[in-house]
């Protein structure tokens, strides 16, 4: 009889490890983007302040710059709708 219970319980933990392991992700996602986007708007701010670059080359950098935690993101979610599929 224990061992028809155990696995059923083993299983029940294990989701439940995983859906808090979920929530956990999301937090740490937080407090990973505001302090990023902080650091972009300061490498940004330093760009635009350089004389090195030319117009052009500074417009690119911050375009670069702009849109890199934006692809991050978006394969961040990638993986997780990956993960949630199987």
């Amino acid at each position: 009889m224990p061992q028809h219970v155990m696995p059923d319980y083993g299983l029940y933990v294990v989701q439940n490890v995983n859906i808090n392991y979920m929530s956990v992700k999301e937090i740490v996602l937080i407090f990973l983007v505001i302090p990023m986007l902080l650091l972009e708007l300061y490498i940004i701010i330093n760009i635009a302040k350089q004389k090195l670059f030319k117009t052009r080359t500074k417009l690119i950098l911050i375009l670069i710059t702009f849109i890199q935690p934006f692809i991050g993101y978006f394969v961040y979610r990638q993986v997780l709708s990956n993960y949630k599929t199987e």
